[in-house]
């Protein structure tokens, strides 16, 4: 498994935000995990990631506890598990260019330097529908599409193991949400990370995830294939999540961002 996390739980004051949570996402696997605002989707990530210690429980990145990590090691483990952010705008440095932004996290992983490094730049955003035109620019001069293509160059450049995506399409156009779940998709079928989607769009899980996990009240209340779950929800919640999409969509969750089968 490249992601393993038993019994978690994650309290502010009073307040338990996850609550005994156990998940596993394999190699290749796309797991998401719904759920309504403040079900403590976010901190579970946030936990994933080392960016917040859990009060108890564990989070394995293949076999290393991100709990018990000293910071140096967090360090390391951000080669094997990076983030993309709903909002490119606001997780992109607006003094770099689009080169100095992906050349920077490559040049970690392989040494590269000078025209190899560019190189290597042109090759992966290449690969994310980007040409070299789109180097020198910076990120205010990218539509939002475009920036988060640059945002998963970049996540992508240490090749992690485990891709942690936090919302990913809501803040881009319909049109735009359907390129980059499309993107997405091809990327997971070339060799790709694993994917821990973060989501309260259930047509984007619908198109993306292989299992998916319901929260609420940071509780997991629900996990299954995500066919199944869409076809037999099992859970009261679950249930009233899917009758919430506009025209009750369980049938139009389908084509609701226009993106392939």
């Amino acid at each position: 498994m490249i992601l393993s996390v038993t019994g978690l739980v994650k309290t502010f004051g009073s307040v338990r935000a996850v609550d005994g949570v156990d998940l596993s996402v394999a190699a290749g696997e796309t797991y998401a995990v719904v759920g309504e605002s403040g079900s403590g989707k976010t901190t579970l990530a946030r936990c994933v990631l080392g960016l917040i210690r859990p009060t108890s429980g564990s989070v394995l990145v293949e076999g290393d506890d991100t709990a018990t990590m000293r910071p140096g090691d967090l360090r390391l483990l951000r080669r094997r598990v990076q983030i993309v952010f709903q909002n490119p705008h606001a997780s992109l440095n607006p003094r770099m260019t689009v080169e100095r932004l992906v050349a920077e996290p490559m040049r970690l992983r392989t040494g590269s330097k000078g025209a190899a490094l560019r190189d290597e730049v042109v090759a992966d955003l290449d690969r994310l529908g980007l040409g070299p035109a789109h180097l020198s620019r910076y990120p205010h001069e990218l539509s939002g599409g475009q920036l988060q293509r640059v945002a998963l160059a970049r996540a992508l450049a240490l090749r992690p193991r485990l891709l942690v995506l936090d919302e990913p399409t809501s803040a881009l156009d319909v049109s735009v949400q359907a390129q980059i779940l499309n993107l997405l998709a091809d990327l997971r079928t070339h060799d790709g990370p694993a994917y821990l989607l973060i989501s309260h769009d259930l047509a984007v899980v619908r198109h993306l995830a292989d299992r998916v996990g319901v929260m609420y009240r940071g509780r997991l209340v629900e996990e299954a294939p995500a066919d199944r779950l869409f076809a037999e929800p099992a859970h009261d919640y679950t249930r009233r999540l899917l009758d919430s999409v506009p025209g009750r969509g369980r049938e139009s969750m389908e084509t609701a961002h226009g993106v392939e089968p």
